[in-house]
């Protein structure tokens, strides 16, 4: 049994790679904002799976399907901010001083909080173990139904209610250490 070299496998079709990109990139793109808050990162997140389409054989993308799409996109997002929150905490820091410096007649306090909310969400989830931020984003960023989550990530809706349940712990006691969270929530 001999290995086909790579460069002999059949090449994707542009035709069959240019219709899935009509039929889900729009749903790539919103998923991706959504989770990462930024359209930039939704471009490039959108970019980078359709590139690893095109490297992929032909015979490979006949099996892609929106779920997968959806799926790829929840997990490019989801690195990207985890690679956010390591240089979020300093920036935060940073821009947390400035406010307190300028003069503005605007209570800074309120504008960093108005602003850091989005970003301690980002954060929190960005701490959960892979699956149960899978579970969080799929149900709660994208709505998607406990049957419907689980057929994406192969498992039961059973195991997504209580994936869900831990992972909506988890982010509620990171948050509620956030400042002016716990006083609102209590």
């Amino acid at each position: 049994m001999s290995a086909q070299p790579e460069h002999l496998t059949e090449p994707v079709s542009s035709a069959s790679l240019k219709d899935l990109y009509e039929q889900h990139s729009r749903m790539i793109l919103s998923t991706a904002w959504r989770i990462t808050g930024k359209s930039d990162d939704a471009e490039d997140i959108l970019q980078l799976i359709f590139l690893r389409l095109l490297k992929s054989r032909s015979s490979d993308l006949e099996a892609v399907t929106g779920g997968y799409l959806r799926r790829a996109a929840v997990n490019a997002s989801l690195d990207i901010v985890r690679n956010r929150g390591k240089h979020q905490e300093q920036s935060s820091l940073e821009e947390s001083a400035a406010l307190r410096d300028t003069g503005s007649g605007d209570n800074p306090e309120e504008i960093l909080r108005s602003h850091d909310l989005a970003d301690a969400l980002c954060l929190a989830l960005s701490r959960l173990n892979k699956r149960a931020a899978e579970v969080f984003v799929l149900r709660e960023i994208e709505g998607l139904t406990n049957d419907k989550t689980a057929e994406l990530l192969g498992t039961t809706p059973n195991t997504v209610t209580v994936t869900l349940h831990r992972a909506r712990t988890s982010l509620l006691e990171t948050l509620s250490s956030w400042e002016g969270l716990s006083e609102r929530t209590r």
